[in-house]
């Protein structure tokens, strides 16, 4: 019965190691490696979400290694994008603020087998970032819409929420929103259409404002 259960798992552990990619000979490049957005030695908040990123060239298969400075590193294996978990990436940051995180990428390519670029180091400052961005959201053809609002972004994440929808006052248009001071307590935003105005919010305290003229109807 042994003999039986030990084949099997003999087999599966050898088709498992013939599968593997083997990057021990890989060649060895002096430049970093092209990736999109370019973080090579970049400088970023200590707050900031998981820098995703993913090879600009004809790359198949890629091996990232982010090491933080207290020499604990995170894996990842992808095709082409590589991304990081959130909750590993808050701890690379953490242990990493004021020094930086040590990049190394490994990439296939059909016709050139692997290749180690250079390692690159993204510098982490020890300054925090606002964590909010809000912005308004529209398809590119703008100008025949149906659907648009002002959303909010958490920048610590890729969490997006609505804070106004034209959905609510179908046929209008929103925009101009700003910030007195870039303090999320103090807001106004315009609304065109039949139902227009501007919307001014002070504290707690919401009010409409009715600016139409008779030239403008």
């Amino acid at each position: 019965m042994k003999k039986k259960l030990i084949m099997p798992a003999l087999a599966a552990l050898l088709l498992l190691s013939g599968c593997a990619a083997d990057i021990s000979n890989a060649e060895l490049r002096a430049e970093y490696p092209p990736i999109f957005p370019d973080y090579c030695q970049v400088t970023v908040p200590c707050n900031i979400a998981p820098m995703h990123f993913q090879m600009s060239d004809n790359a198949i298969q890629v091996r990232v290694m982010a090491e933080g400075a207290d020499g604990k590193a995170v894996r990842v294996k992808a095709g082409k994008v590589v991304t990081f978990g959130i909750s590993a990436w808050k701890d690379l940051l953490a242990s990493s603020t004021g020094s930086g995180l040590k990049i190394t990428v490994q990439a296939k390519y059909r016709n050139k087998g692997w290749i180690r670029y250079a390692p690159f180091t993204i510098y982490v400052s020890s300054v925090p970032m606002n964590d909010h961005l809000v912005y308004r959201l529209i398809a590119p053809g703008y100008e025949v819409y149906s659907k648009m609002g002002i959303y909010q972004r958490d920048l610590t994440s890729f969490q997006e929420s609505a804070l106004l929808e034209n959905t609510l006052i179908p046929g209008n248009c929103m925009n101009c929103h700003s910030f007195s001071g870039n303090h999320p307590d103090n807001m106004s935003i315009h609304i065109r259409g039949e139902l227009g105005g501007t919307i001014l919010k002070t504290g707690d305290k919401i009010e409409i404002l009715n600016t139409k003229t008779e030239e403008t109807g």
